[in-house]
């Protein structure tokens, strides 16, 4: 078998052969926990010295995203294999692939397949529209550096001495960063672009109502979410700036980050995360400016919903004329022999049959295409590239503006001068108040009162995207038109609209496909809404670490009594369930006596998320967030209190039973502590994990697991957590975790020793100045060359 797929190595683009590379030199010394601080004295030097360390701890999981986004995974793995790691049996659920929601290898492959052709003209633009030089020299020293740790080897082993563990070439490296561009829109129809024309003439149209309650999960089956919290000089106590960046990444795969802190003397020293195989820090910090991400709540994508042409699939109609649709015919090599597959494109996207769970049919006169903005982009390097650079939050604001780039995040920042700031500017498709109108479909029209998912009539060249005078390219919406905020006071975004700003700003005086106003907030958003304005003022980087570590359930603050109630009130003390009636027991006493929070010791916490999730998601995937348990129903006027309480009726007292059922079958006591349920486990010893809640429990510190007769491995949550605070000296005061540590390798001695240190709140000291480097008592120093 290895021949085999040695000898089919030949037909993969790009595949064998590794390009000259210059010589390259990076010094990197190595603090507590193995995080790498790299310098060098060139941006491709510095790239090389990135890569090189970025793949020593991770190598087998680099590589594997590397054979995803070539589309080979059918060559190396088999064409019905799971598209999800290089574990045998990956902790995931399903749609959970960190590189599109194609989960069988062969969808996967002709997906990556079908979009890789677009990225040799994007990288023939001249910058701004395509990369800067220095992107280029970075990029190209990356691919050294990784390719450096390929052939020195690894302990890991997952990949050592697989064929799929080889050399990239740059195009490799491009095609990775692509990838990530496209992850928030057209990945989120990978498997259903791949199968369109398998399943054409199948399947029915979804409801309204069906569409409307996808939209509303979208946002928890992409699997990302974020918060961050910027406060500026009236509130800190040292009039200066402050940031907490808590981003909700996957805790496996290709989607971790890693920290490094990178320096150029006299040009950049940055510290941060960096998401595997993406260079320079996306979110982090200098001497200046600090910055974090939240995943925004518009999307990149809009869906068009075309009518095709009785007896001829493949036409459709647009203005009153006949269009016809393309076909590329996508060749994919397997371990048995190349396998075709046709994908579908019309003047909007290609056609796609599923956007994560939502079934989108080609059938009857109904097809269905998915336009992306980010199918263009690139940019997004240069953006992080100045703003890795970026001396203060003006200037960081200039660096979006300038390079509108950003794919699918906000951007929250704070600077040493004392300003906080929040921005929405990233690539959106530019669609007006009057297209929105107008053109919204039937299908989509409750969809887009609940979300930013927007399906437009494709029979209508009016409902195409415009072009704004300030933006860099035609089809998405030009700085001027989305929000950018800066203040004294603080800016706070958790994955919401940002019409509520904080607790006094409103933003409404944008296009609604940018920004929605009067709409139910989430729950951390409204946690963040009343606990930041309670920290008063003096507000200091210790307020920004309670914050996210008060692990406060808020959705328990919001119906307590109720549920007290419902309790107490089980008729003869039983609680019906799908068991049949079950004994409250000693339940009742159990919550309330709970503290509500979700520390390692809580207990009543077990029972109550078990209850929270079968009221608020439902019992399997598919009816996640449809149902509304709520008593008060959500008022505009009234958007930080509503919606809130529970009412007492038979379906809740199900939802109770049901809870109680869980535990029962698992063998978990009612009052169990939450940490001997909510856990990892790493080298054999499992690692009690604090936080939890999902997206919609209103607990800021998010880590979520799948119920397997306990919360036994995290799926995502809290990543790359980070405080900092200035004071003036040039040296951040920065503290924060890599939840999951810097390594996937389990052979690795940075496996969990973060993990550890998460579970224990001890939050760990970012060293950034060299006088706090050079007193690291793990010191240690290399320098790595090439060739």
């Amino acid at each position: 078998m290895i021949k085999r797929l040695l000898c089919l190595l030949p037909l993969l683009s790009g595949a064998v052969t590794v390009q000259s590379t210059p010589a390259y030199s990076a010094t990197i010394r190595y603090t507590e926990y193995g995080i790498p601080h790299i310098t060098a004295g060139a941006y491709g030097d510095l790239g090389f010295g990135q890569g090189y360390a970025m793949a020593k701890d991770n190598l087998c999981t680099l590589a594997n995203g590397y054979v995803t986004v070539r589309g080979e995974r059918s060559l190396f793995f088999g064409k019905d294999g799971k598209a999800f790691g290089v574990d045998a049996e990956p902790l995931r659920v399903p749609g959970a692939n960190v590189y599109s929601t194609a989960d069988v290898n062969l969808d996967s492959d002709v997906y990556f397949r079908s979009v890789s052709p677009a990225l040799d003209g994007l990288l023939a633009q001249p910058y701004p529209q395509g990369p800067r030089t220095e992107i280029f020299e970075i990029l190209r020293g990356y691919v050294a550096g990784y390719n450096k740790a390929v052939g020195e080897g690894t302990t890991d082993t997952r990949c050592a001495g697989k064929p799929w563990l080889r050399p990239i070439t740059e195009r490799d490296a491009w095609l990775f960063v692509y990838a990530r561009m496209l992850y928030g829109g057209l990945g989120q129809a990978a498997a259903g672009i791949a199968q369109a024309d398998l399943t054409r003439g199948t399947g029915t149209a979804p409801t309204p109502d069906e569409v409307a309650a996808w939209a509303r999960r979208f946002q928890s089956e992409r699997q990302i979410g974020s918060n961050a919290v910027a406060a500026g000089g009236e509130r800190s106590a040292g009039g200066r700036g402050l940031l907490l960046g808590n981003p909700h990444f996957p805790w496996h795969d290709g989607l971790r980050f890693w920290q490094s802190q990178l320096t150029l003397p006299g040009r950049l020293n940055v510290s941060g995360g960096s998401l595997l195989g993406l260079p320079g820090v996306q979110i982090g910090f200098n001497d200046k400016v600090a910055w974090s991400h939240t995943v925004s709540a518009s999307y990149p994508f809009v869906i068009y919903d075309l009518k095709t042409i009785p007896g001829s699939p493949t036409s459709y109609l647009v203005d009153g004329q006949v269009e016809q649709m393309t076909s590329r015919d996508i060749v994919v090599p397997t371990s048995t022999g190349p396998v075709t597959r046709k994908v579908w494109s019309t003047r909007y996207g290609p056609v796609t049959t599923k956007i994560t769970s939502l079934p989108t049919p080609w059938a009857g006169l109904l097809a269905f295409t998915i336009a992306d903005a980010n199918l263009t982009n690139l940019r997004a390097a240069n953006a992080w590239f100045d703003m890795d650079h970026a001396g203060s939050v003006a200037e960081l604001d200039q660096a979006l503006r300038r390079n509108q780039g950003i794919p699918w995040v906000n951007t929250i920042a704070a600077d040493s001068a004392g300003n906080a700031y929040f921005s929405d500017i990233q690539v959106v498709q530019n669609i007006s108040d009057a297209q929105l109108d107008a053109c919204v479909t039937v299908l989509g029209q409750l969809a887009s009162t609940l979300s930013y998912v927007a399906i437009l009539d494709g029979t209508r060249t009016f409902c195409l995207p415009g072009t704004d005078p300030d933006a860099i390219v035609p089809g998405i919406f030009g700085p001027a038109q989305q929000p950018a905020i800066t203040n004294r006071t603080w800016v706070a975004n958790s994955n919401d609209s940002p019409w509520l700003l904080n607790d006094t700003t409103r933003l409404t005086a944008y296009p609604r496909h940018q920004v929605k106003t009067g709409v139910q907030q989430d729950l951390r958003t409204r946690y963040g809404l009343t606990a930041i304005p309670a920290l008063g003022t003096g507000l200091t980087r210790a307020s920004m670490e309670q914050l996210v570590f008060a692990n406060r359930f808020y959705a328990w603050e919001l119906v307590r009594a109720d549920v007290l109630e419902l309790c107490r009130t089980m008729p003869l003390g039983h609680a019906p369930s799908r068991v049949g009636p079950i004994a409250v027991a000693n339940s009742c006493d159990v919550l309330e006596a709970w503290d509500g929070r979700l520390e390692n010791g809580s207990r009543g916490a077990v029972l109550f998320s078990r209850f929270w999730e079968h009221m608020t998601v439902g019992a399997s995937l598919p009816e996640q967030l449809t149902k509304n348990p709520w008593a008060t129903p959500f008022s505009a006027a009234d958007p930080v209190a509503t919606p809130r309480g529970v009412s007492i009726n038979l379906g809740h007292q199900i939802d109770f039973g049901n809870a109680l059922a869980d535990l029962r079958e698992a063998g978990i006591a009612y009052d169990a502590p939450w940490g001997e349920h909510h856990y990892v486990t790493r080298g054999g010893t499992r690692i009690p994990i604090h936080g939890g809640g999902g997206h919609n429990g209103g607990v800021y510190n998010v880590t979520i697991a799948d119920w397997q007769g306990g919360y036994k491995e995290m799926n995502h949550g809290s990543s790359y957590l980070q405080a900092v605070a200035f004071d003036g000296d040039g040296c951040p005061d920065a503290r924060g975790f890599l939840a999951y540590s810097q390594s996937e390798n389990p052979n690795s001695p940075h496996h969990a020793d973060q993990t550890r240190e998460f579970s224990a709140k001890r939050w760990i000291t970012q060293r950034f100045c060299e006088a706090d480097i050079l007193a690291s008592p793990a010191l240690r120093t290399i320098t790595v060359t090439s060739p």
